[in-house]
C-alpha cells in the first residue's frame, strides 16, 4: 500500500513525533530519512516511486549560528531542497506542508506578537533561507500549508535540540541559572501543534499560518518555568545581555499570535505551563 503521508526530519523532535502520531492512528506513513533525501545533496528521485496525499517537510538545518558561517550551505539545505521537493511533488495530488519559524519576522516589532499580516524582515541567514523557501512555495505550489512555529518543546531526552532537557541537565548541582529577559517567544507543545495541524489539514485549510502556543514570554520566564516544573529548587536570575551573545543577530522578539487560526474558528490547546509540568514528569519517569 502506498503511503498516505511522507515526512522528513523524522530524527528530530517534530518530525519524529508527527510520524508516531499518524502511525498510532493507523495511517500509512513513510519516514523519509537522509538515505532517501539528504538536505546537503537534495535529490527527490524517491518521489518518482510514490505519490503521497500529504508531504510534511520538517527537516531543516536549524543551526542558526552555524548558518551565519556557511550561508551557501544554509540556502542549499533550507531553500534549494524545498525547491527540489516542490518540483517533484504534484500539487494536484499532494498537499505540501512546510514547517517555518516565527523568527522570520525580524525586528519590525520590538515587543508585540506578530500576526501573519505583519511585514517579514529576517535578520539571520537561517531565517532568510526559510523565508525564501516560503516565497518559492507560495509562487509555485498552490496546494500548500506553511506553518510558522515557535519555541518547541516535547521531544525525547536524546534530541540534541531539546532545550528543556538541556536546561534540566545544566541545573544539576547548581543553585541558580541565568535567563535572557530581553528575548521573547511562544513556548509551543509539540503534541498540541501536531493535533492542531492535523485538524487544519482535515478541514482543508491551506495558506500560511502562525501555529504557536498562545503565551508570549521571555526566555527568562521560560527557563524559570522549566525549573519550577522540574522541582529543581534552582533560582533563575535575569542575565546581562553580554551573557547571551550569538553570532547570528536573532531578533529579540520571535513571539506571534495565531491570528488566522482564530479567524477560522480553531483553538490551539496552549496551557503551556500545565503541558510543561506533564512533559517534564514524563522525562523524569523515563529516567527512573
Amino acid at each position: 500500500m502506498e503511503a498516505e503521508w511522507q515526512i522528513t526530519g523524522v530524527t528530530g523532535m517534530l518530525g519524529g513525533a508527527w510520524a508516531e502520531s499518524l502511525e498510532s492512528q493507523g495511517k500509512k506513513v513513510q519516514q523519509v530519512g537522509r538515505d532517501l533525501f539528504d538536505l546537503e545533496r537534495p535529490n527527490a528521485d524517491f518521489l518518482k516511486r510514490s505519490s503521497p496525499t500529504f508531504f510534511a517537510h520538517c527537516a531543516a538545518n536549524t543551526a542558526v549560528d552555524a548558518c551565519e558561517d556557511s550561508p551557501e550551505l544554509a540556502f542549499r539545505m533550507n531553500t534549494a531542497a524545498v525547491e527540489v521537493l516542490g518540483r517533484a511533488l504534484d500539487p494536484r495530488r499532494t498537499t505540501f506542508v512546510f514547517i517555518s519559524s516565527t523568527g522570520i519576522y525580524g525586528k519590525a516589532n520590538p515587543s508585540d506578537p506578530y500576526s501573519e499580516y505583519d511585514e517579514v524582515r529576517p535578520t539571520t541567514v537561517y531565517h532568510e533561507s526559510k523565508w525564501r523557501a516560503e516565497q518559492w512555495i507560495r509562487r509555485h505550489y498552490a496546494n500548500h500549508l506553511i506553518l510558522r512555529t515557535g519555541w518547541l518543546f516535547g521531544g525525547r531526552k536524546e534530541h540534541r535540540k531539546n532545550f528543556v532537557w538541556k536546561r534540566i541537565q545544566e541545573s544539576q548541582g547548581k543553585t541558580h541559572l541565568f535567563g535572557d529577559p530581553s528575548q521573547r517567544g511562544n513556548p509551543t507543545y509539540i503534541p498540541s501543534l501536531i493535533s492542531t495541524a492535523e485538524r487544519m489539514i482535515s478541514e482543508g485549510m491551506r495558506g500560511t499560518f502562525n501555529l504557536v502556543g498562545d503565551s508570549s514570554v521571555t526566555r527568562l520566564e521560560y527557563v524559570a518555568e522549566i525549573m519550577r516544573s522540574a522541582g529543581q529548587g534552582v533560582q533563575v536570575r535575569a542575565g546581562d545581555s553580554s551573557m547571551f551573545q550569538r553570532r547570528a543577530p536573532v531578533s529579540p522578539n520571535e513571539s506571534a499570535s495565531n491570528h488566522k487560526l482564530k479567524l477560522s474558528g480553531l483553538v490551539f490547546d496552549s496551557d503551556w505551563k500545565k503541558q510543561m509540568q506533564n512533559y517534564i514528569r514524563t522525562l523524569q519517569v523515563e529516567g527512573t
